[in-house]
């Protein structure tokens, strides 16, 4: 069985207690994933899974754009 790795389509910052940081996310039906294993609450940005005062700023989510192959 292959080890897929998920594919990441958006970046946004999060507000963590070293200042805001950006991190890259992909949409699940409830949340939003981030690339170090967070999750964040698709509706408030609100951090799942450990009640801490981290939080993804909605505004700030943008998808990432692919490079375009030039030959």
């Amino acid at each position: 069985m292959a080890n897929t790795k998920p594919v990441f389509t958006h970046t946004g910052y999060v507000l963590t207690s070293k200042g805001r940081i950006k991190v890259k996310l992909r949409k699940t039906p409830t949340t939003w994933s981030a690339k170090d294993g967070k999750f964040y609450n698709l509706k408030d940005g609100k951090r799942g899974g450990n009640p801490s005062l981290q939080r993804l700023f909605l505004e700030t989510i943008e998808p990432i754009e692919e490079s375009a192959d030039v030959s």
